[in-house]
């Protein structure tokens, strides 16, 4: 009876100690839970859990932060609240799409912000069955892209906009890969060839050049890739010269991922540039026989000198020797006095040939008429505009205005000077 007992006792504390296990395992799960809930709560991520209808049943702390409301304005409500009516019919069809058999999605679309504000949003949607297979309910992870979603809009803008200026341009330009595949190009590439550039991308680019260009361009490439540094070339193409630029674009390591290449026709420029050579080379020529005729002309004009100084010489040389003797003797055979004067003239204009001051009027810097320059020889010997006008069988009259026009071309003007002191001072 006593061993009876004491296997009862011993049921009774075996009992006891597996209840005493289960409240320790329960309070441990119970404490798992309330982590995993406070863990749910704080993930930067939105959390919910919705009905087939929208309606909410479970949303963390940051689903109603993102909102603007607290959980209890939140549970009960339907989420289509927050997404724009036009968006609204195809987030239904995402999450009613799923099955116990493909039971998630992710997508995107537009949400309603507090502000009023449209905002990206990414979901990843999860079907909760039962035991039958029966969508009950649905669970979702979400998170705000529209930080993403306007980057990757300006992204596409800025290469719109690039690819507009490339297309812009004359130039044929290109992406390729390390391998030559063709990544993008311009408008200009695609006339070149005659197809799209849908057509042309993914293509090898070495495969649409002639054999001999293809194997040139791939060895500059190489050195590109190899040396991350801008390449320029020159190629006869089809009898046109063109000039090749091939550019390295580099990741974050420093590593050529890309090649940017531009070709552009420098066919005609190259033709100028040699029709300017040419023609630099007989203006050179042409300075050169330019040169030798200066000097030649410049021996001409100081033999031409040397020649009128000699004749200005022998002039002077004849009429003292062959003139001034017989005018002598012509003075002492007793002339009348009518003779006299003008046989001082005759003296007189010998001595006005043999002058420099006859050869300095003389000259084209002054532009003097004969009777000027008789006029001038005149009154640089004193002789006053009464006697010149009887000396030259004129009229006064006609003195005086030989005067004003020997004033004139001599610079005197409108000045004090003296016509006779001014003729005396010429060398």
């Amino acid at each position: 009876m006593e061993d009876t007992t004491k296997t009862k006792q011993e049921l009774i504390d075996e009992l006891q100690a597996l209840r005493s296990e289960l409240e320790r395992k329960e309070r441990v799960q119970s404490e798992d839970v309330l982590s995993l809930v406070s863990i749910l709560e704080h993930l930067p991520a939105l959390i919910c859990r919705f009905l087939p209808d929208g309606t909410l049943t479970l949303v963390n702390k940051t689903y109603c932060d993102y909102f603007g409301k607290r959980k209890e304005e939140l549970l009960g409500r339907n989420f289509f609240q927050f997404i724009p009516e036009a968006e609204r019919e195809q987030v239904r069809r995402h999450f009613l799409s799923l099955t116990r058999e493909e039971p998630m999605i992710t997508y995107e679309h537009q949400v309603i912000a507090p502000d009023g504000t449209m905002r990206w949003q990414q979901w990843t949607d999860r079907a909760l069955a039962d035991e039958t297979g029966t969508v009950k309910e649905y669970q979702s992870i979400g998170i705000d892209t529209t930080r993403r979603r306007l980057m990757a809009m300006k992204l596409q803008e800025s290469e719109a906009r690039t690819q507009a200026l490339l297309d812009s341009s004359p130039e044929v330009a290109f992406l390729i890969d390390p391998r030559g595949n063709l990544l993008s190009c311009n408008k200009a590439f695609c006339l070149i060839f005659g197809e799209t550039a849908e057509e042309l991308l993914q293509k090898n680019v070495l495969d649409l050049l002639p054999s001999d260009v293809g194997e040139s361009q791939k060895a500059l490439a190489l050195e590109v890739v190899r040396n991350a540094k801008l390449v320029r070339h020159k190629d006869n193409i089809g009898g046109l010269l063109v000039e090749t630029s091939i550019c390295p674009v580099l990741n974050s390591k420093g590593e050529v991922v890309q090649l940017a290449v531009f070709s552009r026709d420098i066919t005609q420029e190259e033709e100028m540039k040699l029709a300017l050579q040419e023609r630099e080379r007989k203006l050179d020529v042409k300075s050169k026989t330019l040169e030798e005729l200066n000097v030649a002309l410049k021996v001409l004009l100081e033999k031409r000198t040397q020649d009128k100084e000699e004749v200005e010489e022998r002039v002077v040389s004849n009429i003292k020797l062959l003139i001034e003797p017989y005018l002598r003797k012509l003075e002492g055979s007793g002339l009348t006095e009518k003779q006299s004067p003008y046989l001082d003239i005759l003296k007189s204009h010998l001595k006005d040939i043999a002058s420099p001051l006859a050869r300095k009027l003389s000259s084209d810097q002054y532009h003097l008429t004969p009777k000027e320059m008789h006029v001038a020889m005149l009154i640089k010997e004193g002789k006053t505009t009464k006697e010149i006008a009887q000396l030259m069988n004129s009229s006064m009259r006609s003195v005086e205005f030989h005067r004003e026009n020997l004033r004139k071309k001599l610079d005197l003007t409108n000045k004090k000077s003296n016509l006779r002191s001014r003729l005396l001072t010429m060398p």
